[in-house]
């Protein structure tokens, strides 16, 4: 099979008032989601896509269109083919032999000043959302899923519904109980309040409502927030402890993305899991943090691809720890870290973004069915070939823009 040209689009896709005001970027009022697109065509009619959230100053359109496109093979026949390009990719666009290694530091000076410089180290584009693609064209050329061509190893996964506003405690309250009301088994909550005692209230009343029917994640989006509130190791630990009083499952992020000591401390002492890395890339760098982390999470369009996320995902399993993918993004990327996980006997959870005004149908808007939770509180792995879910064409064309 030839590939006869490479395709990129950036897609916005309109958020309905009020608009979406995430927690990881406090005052931030987004009125769209930005998506890269990538479609990869081939002489056989087929088509591969994917897609990655887009951020103005990381430039994913033109990088791949002006590094990556040049470099993808002529003929792909199998999985062999996919990890040659990487292989290339790695060599000619990842010069740094150790990128993403930050050493252990039990103390950090200027820890913010440290922080803003380390991250410009992570902002950057990231190319494997094309390596994406093409497991969606040979899984679509061998009639397969991809995650049969990885080895499946689960049907279903349960749904955490992710969300990502900071909210008020009553609002809180209204969502807990609509979900718990459509049988969601697992949700995780953000804790960005620049009083920490707001966010344990809430998370406190939450579970007041739901009991013990739902379990209760708490994301602190410390890792790369470029505005305060900013986390001390000691209020990292203190708010773990109140989090292990209420009974919850994990805290995500509970400090900056280079803090390896103070996350690998934390981890030690705390009894609730503590997990991270969504922003990390590479088996090296994943290494590390299976020091540091129980739980990592890494997304193939951030950290590597399908292929690397699951080389990841084993040596997790070897060493006793959890792969749960970072989601956030449209319907093509949870589409393709569900694949991901099929093939995982180590991921028991998918994040399932999931907060009004951002919904599912403008998660998935330019598939052509909507990726949904069962009454089970189970998302199924997608079954037909390739990346499994259907992209609609038209909606390409309607939400595709050049700014």
């Amino acid at each position: 099979m030839k590939i006869t040209d490479v395709k990129t689009y950036l897609l916005k896709i309109p958020i309905p008032k009020p608009y979406f005001r995430s927690a990881w970027i406090p005052g931030l009022t987004e009125k769209h989601v930005s998506y890269t697109l990538v479609q990869v065509d081939s002489d056989e009619g087929l088509k591969g896509y994917s897609s990655v959230l887009s951020f103005g100053i990381l430039g994913t359109k033109k990088f791949i269109d002006r590094r990556v496109k040049p470099l993808l093979p002529q003929k792909i026949e199998d999985v062999n083919d996919i990890e040659e390009f990487v292989r290339t990719c790695r060599k000619r666009l990842i010069p740094h032999k150790n990128i993403g290694r930050v050493a252990f530091r039990k103390h950090v000076f200027l820890p913010h000043i440290a922080k803003a410089i380390h991250l410009l180290r992570f902002f950057e584009p990231r190319l494997w959302c094309v390596e994406v693609a093409l497991w969606d064209l040979i899984g679509k050329a061998k009639e397969k899923p991809v995650c049969e061509l990885l080895g499946k190893r689960q049907e279903k996964v349960k749904a955490y519904i992710s969300t990502g506003e900071t909210i008020s405690e009553k609002k809180h309250i209204e969502d807990a109980i609509r979900y718990k009301e459509q049988g969601i088994k697992a949700i995780k909550l953000r804790a960005h309040h620049r009083n920490t005692k707001e966010d344990l209230k809430a998370i406190e009343k939450v579970r007041e409502v739901v009991g013990d029917d739902i379990e209760i994640m708490v994301d602190a989006n410390q890792s790369s927030t470029p505005l305060p509130p900013f986390w001390s190791r000691r209020k990292a630990f203190g708010f773990a402890r109140e989090l292990e009083r209420l009974k919850c499952l994990w805290l995500e992020e509970p400090l900056p993305i280079h803090d390896l000591y103070g996350i690998r401390e934390l981890q030690e002492k705390a009894e609730i899991l503590i997990a991270g890395g969504e922003l990390d890339q590479g088996f090296e760098r994943f290494g590390q943090l299976l020091d540091c982390y129980d739980i990592i999470q890494p997304d193939v369009h951030f950290s590597g691809g399908i292929g690397e996320v699951k080389r990841i995902g084993e040596m997790a399993e070897q060493r006793g720890k959890m792969l749960i993918p970072h989601c956030w993004g449209s319907g093509l990327s949870l589409a393709a870290n569900l694949q991901m996980i099929g093939s995982l006997s180590n991921c028991p959870y998918v994040e399932f973004p999931c907060d009004p005004p951002f919904t599912p149908d403008i998660r998935d808007a330019i598939l052509a069915e909507t990726i949904e939770v069962g009454k089970d509180g189970h998302v199924l792995i997608p079954q037909k070939p390739g990346l499994g879910v259907e992209v609609n064409e038209e909606a390409i064309s309607r939400f595709a823009t050049e700014t």
